[in-house]
């Protein structure tokens, strides 16, 4: 059966996940040098701040991981994705729940947010490609499945 996160538990993250979380995204091959960066925030303040000027709700997530990436290298941004999502299955593994979203590529994307990028510490010229919300599940839907979204070609 598969569920969709509708509102995450209020708390905080163990600083213990995080470590967890960085350590996955280390063991990813070819992570080493690589042309693409993450910013785990936590802060509730800093949480709230962000969705307001993004416009998004984050479903009461203690957690959002931003992915960026140079966009002059081909394969980063295909390699961000890949990263968050075995962020994603590290999450599930340690029995937190997590989704993605793109609400933040317009945040730090757009040229107006340059102030933004740099208290953050986010390279320049990089680009957001995504980002996880992550946290204990509190409100689950079951969600139906799309099979129409699939080709076969055998």
């Amino acid at each position: 059966m598969k569920y969709e996160v509708r509102r995450f538990k209020a708390g905080q993250i163990d600083e213990s996940v995080i470590h967890a979380l960085e350590s996955a995204a280390a063991d990813m091959p070819g992570f080493s040098g690589q042309p693409y960066f993450f910013t785990f925030f936590t802060n509730p303040g800093t949480l709230q701040a962000l969705a307001e000027l993004a416009d998004t709700d984050l479903c009461g997530a203690p957690l959002v991981i931003a992915a960026f990436c140079d966009p002059a290298q081909p394969e980063a941004a295909g390699k961000t994705m890949m990263t968050l999502g075995g962020m994603a299955l590290k999450l599930q593994g340690m029995s937190l729940a997590c989704v993605f979203t793109d609400a933040f590529c317009g945040l730090f994307n757009a040229p107006e947010s340059m102030k933004v990028r740099q208290m953050c510490g986010i390279p320049a010229g990089y680009i957001c490609t995504g980002a996880l919300k992550a946290g204990e599940a509190d409100i689950q839907t079951e969600a139906e499945r799309h099979f129409n979204v699939f080709s076969y070609i055998r």
